[in-house]
């Protein structure tokens, strides 16, 4: 199996952040985050046309990847529901959006924003480890036995923005805790 990379970082300015892949949260009936309209602006407005034309709904664990510019090369959108009902099972479902795909992407790195989600530290830091789970499941490829395998997914850098939520030395904590288990 490739080896995965994971890492937490405080980014001020999403939009000169470098990445393949900038995995963003959306709730349902609800303004898009800061960060979300920050990387609007530098995208010519495709995450407010492709909501306002509905074609991503923000609805628990539907995605929409874009396509970026510049530093960020692509943006995916990840629906979460009602900020009001995101409680463990729509986090799970959450978690696995983003893994399956990350593990569908041909994006090498990315970069996934939760700091706008509203989760105290706690809850932060156990989105955390399964998000890097979920991403790590996601990954993997049996090939032991088979004559034509799979090819391997892109992804071998995972990078966790936790803003004001969570120190990085706990978000990489529980990243590494996540990878190891996953």
């Amino acid at each position: 199996m490739a080896t995965l990379s994971v890492s937490a970082r405080q980014v001020s300015d999403a939009a000169s952040a470098r990445t393949q892949c900038a995995v963003l949260p959306v709730f349902a009936g609800k303004q898009p985050t800061a960060t979300a309209r920050e990387l609007d602006k530098v995208l010519g407005g495709s995450i407010k046309a492709a909501l306002d034309l509905g074609d991503f709904s923000a609805e628990k664990g539907k995605t929409l990847l874009l396509p970026g510019n510049g530093a960020i090369k692509r943006v995916l959108l990840v629906g979460c529901g009602e900020a009001r009902k995101f409680d463990r099972p729509v986090q799970i479902a959450f978690c696995e959006a983003i893994g399956r795909s990350l593990r569908d992407s041909k994006a090498t790195d990315a970069l996934v924003y939760t700091g706008e989600l509203g989760l105290g530290e706690g809850d932060s830091e156990w989105l955390c480890e399964f998000l890097a789970r979920s991403v790590v499941t996601g990954l993997y490829r049996y090939r032991q036995t088979l004559s034509k395998p799979a090819a391997q997914p892109a992804l071998k850098r995972l990078t966790v923005n936790t803003g004001k939520a969570l120190s990085t030395a706990r978000a990489k904590s529980a990243l590494e805790a996540g990878l190891a288990t996953g």
